[in-house]
């Protein structure tokens, strides 16, 4: 095989590529103007030591060979880089969200992990679980919006560091700065899928107006003249007691007898009626068939009153 230095260009520019990409997963990311280091990725050696090292801990589990997990993953990541980057609303502090609140993100791989995926209750993928003092604060199963992510996070933070802001101005997924993001209070989105749907609907408003006491004793009055000022709603025995209704279907050979049929009444009987008949022929001289009649005899009995 000759040298070709065509190839060795086609590699070596596939290679410069290759290191302009960046993977969020290994490689640091950068939101607003600010480097994220890669999310922190649990294993059943660190979980227990990470779980305890910090007051909150908000771990998505998934599967890198499910297709939710891949449209989610763009979601969590950008939920991380916005929260990493950001600066808690309380004056004379400086300090990162993550010193500050003693927060931190994670990702666990449950087909490297399964087991450890098991022991943490994870039935789908992608599950996101928020933990707060070593316990579960918050389960989210199935893909979530940005602010339904969010929601969780300030309701837990809410408790040990009141004063969180009302509106917090989320980015959207993929996105490397939050300045032009719409306001939008936290927790609230503007548009929900069936599976970040969190609340039970309320039951429709019923109608208020005072109903009239003369409008509602003459209804009373009306229902009474209709049915009688003697009538009562029947017992459970008077019902079972009334007679059930006549079966006026036609029935046919109610005393289950075998009839034999000839040349002359087989279209008396059968051909020129519409009713059911239930026949064997046979020629009497074979032994084989002799044996049936007891089968027809008692056939007969059993549709007594049918054919």
């Amino acid at each position: 095989m000759r040298f070709s230095p065509l190839a060795v260009l086609a590699g070596l520019t596939a290679f410069a590529h290759a290191e302009e990409s960046v993977n969020p997963v290994t490689d640091p990311t950068t939101f607003n103007g600010v480097s994220v280091p890669p999310l922190l990725e649990l294993s059943p050696t660190t979980w227990e030591e990470e779980l305890k090292k910090n007051k909150y801990l908000m771990v998505k589990h998934f599967s890198p060979y499910c297709k939710h997990c891949t449209h989610f993953a763009p979601t969590y990541q950008t939920l991380y880089d916005f929260y990493y980057t950001s600066k808690p609303h309380v004056a004379g502090v400086d300090k990162s969200f993550s010193e500050y609140y003693d927060f931190k993100f994670a990702v666990i791989n449950c087909v490297a992990y399964y087991d450890l995926c098991m022991d943490h209750n994870v039935m789908s993928y992608p599950t996101t679980i928020l933990y707060g003092d070593g316990k579960e604060v918050h389960n989210m199963r199935g893909i979530k919006n940005m602010t339904v992510l969010s929601n969780a996070i300030e309701k837990a933070l809410a408790v040990s560091h009141p004063g969180r802001p009302e509106i917090l101005e989320l980015p959207e997924p993929g996105d490397t700065a939050a300045e032009n993001a719409a306001e939008e209070p936290a927790g609230k989105a503007p548009g929900t899928s069936l599976d970040d749907i969190t609340e039970t609907p309320k039951e429709a408003a019923k109608d208020e107006t005072p109903e009239s006491p003369k409008e509602s004793a003459a209804a009373k009055e009306g229902e009474k003249s209709s049915f009688g000022d003697d009538w009562k709603v029947p017992t459970t025995g008077e019902m079972l007691k009334k007679t059930k209704p006549k079966d006026s279907s036609p029935k046919y050979n109610l005393d289950g007898a075998s009839t034999p049929l000839t040349p002359d009444t087989f279209p008396k009987l059968v051909t020129n009626t519409k009713d059911p008949w239930f026949i064997k022929f046979l020629r009497p001289l074979v032994l084989s068939l002799q044996g049936d009649g007891p089968y027809l005899g008692t056939a007969g009995q059993e549709d007594a009153g049918k054919a």
